[in-house]
């Protein structure tokens, strides 16, 4: 796990960052044992890692990260809501008796269109899931970006 700590070079200080550095969980704790001067320990041992925080906004990345991974997780669940609701409404058709063809062929151009409203709904969830996979996917290489732009800064 890393650690984002952040600075005001201007100001030499830890508040209204202007840089950024992710450090690891261990290096985020002996930050903790560092008695004087945090800012002045922090720099001299970490100035090489420092990222303006322009360059990176890290809360942003990490809420369309976060926003992406809900709505994919909520795609999913609409599109397997909207899967069993058809697979109910044909199994009652078949069981009265409204499904008709001479074979499989027939009988599945019959369900879809005495279905058509399952299946239309059916495919939208489904097209919603693949834009929330893509858009989760977007977000999870802005983040890596984000985290690999503070990392190699070391």
């Amino acid at each position: 796990m890393s650690v984002a700590f952040a600075v005001n070079l201007e100001s030499q200080t830890l508040e209204n960052a202007t840089h950024l550095a992710l450090l690891t969980d261990e290096e985020a704790r002996d930050l903790n044992r560092v008695s004087g001067d945090l800012y002045d320990f922090f720099v001299s041992h970490y100035r090489k890692r420092l990222v303006p925080t322009r360059l990176v906004d890290l809360e942003d990345t990490l809420k369309e990260h976060e926003d992406a991974l809900e709505e994919l997780g909520d795609a999913q669940i609409a599109r397997d809501r909207y899967r069993e609701a058809l697979e109910i409404a044909r199994a009652q058709a078949v069981l009265e008796g409204r499904l008709q063809g001479k074979n499989a062929e027939e009988r599945e151009a019959h369900a879809r269109t005495l279905l058509a409203e399952h299946y239309q709904n059916l495919r939208l969830a489904e097209e919603r899931l693949t834009r929330a996979k893509a858009q989760a996917e977007v977000a999870r290489s802005r983040f890596e970006m984000v985290k690999a732009l503070l990392a190699t800064k070391g």
